[in-house]
């Protein structure tokens, strides 16, 4: 990954849906990037990533609802859902948490532990 970012933009290996629903946070002020970044690092868990995030079930069903309007695929996918998941790395790799989870010194890894 570093040779590759000496010669080119490292983020153009991130898949579009993911740019595209990092855009619409910042245009709407949401965090929907940051639900779905927990949603896959907690293997799709509703109930591990609601307590990750210490919200309830139902709003992150809502929120992942939000999501597949937004980016109109399917989070069932796994090929779809392992690309996902390396875009984030690929964004973690290059410092643009801020760009994904629109704060600063938000961790990138929300996992439930045990």
């Amino acid at each position: 990954m570093e040779e590759c970012s000496e010669n080119i933009d490292v983020v153009d290996f991130c898949h579009p849906s993911l740019l595209q629903l990092i855009d619409y946070d910042k245009k709407n002020n949401t965090l929907h990037a940051h639900t779905l970044y927990s949603y896959l690092m907690n293997n799709k868990s509703k109930a591990k990533t609601a307590l990750a995030l210490n919200i309830s079930r139902n709003t992150l069903i809502y929120r992942i609802n939000q999501i597949n309007k937004i980016i109109k695929k399917d989070l069932s996918d796994e090929n779809f859902a392992f690309k996902l998941l390396f875009s984030y790395k690929v964004l973690e790799f290059a410092g643009e948490e801020d760009n994904v989870f629109g704060r600063k010194n938000t961790p990138m890894v929300h996992e439930t532990r045990g």
